[in-house]
């Protein structure tokens, strides 16, 4: 029983090192999306049809400065009825 005890504690010991040692690979990215830009139109070799291809995630040339937080109520809820009047 000892024995268990003990190498349960090595393994919880080597799991906090291992979350520890992980944690400054992990990035607050919440606002990497107003930075994106619009990349030039893809070029097709001679002969390939470019039908297939298209912007199924267009990026805005729009750069998004507003110091302004969005508002987290939900648009036609109750709370944002209440808060019009």
């Amino acid at each position: 029983m000892k024995k268990l005890n003990i190498i349960l504690l090595m393994m919880l010991c080597l799991l906090t090192l291992n979350l520890a040692a992980c944690s400054h690979l992990i990035k607050n990215r919440d606002d990497e999306y107003l930075q994106s830009r619009a990349l030039p139109a893809l070029q097709t070799p001679q002969g390939v049809s470019s039908a297939k291809l298209g912007e199924d995630y267009p990026v805005s040339g729009q750069i998004y400065t507003s110091g302004k937080a969005p508002s987290l109520i939900p648009p036609g809820s109750l709370a944002a009825s209440e808060g019009q009047k």
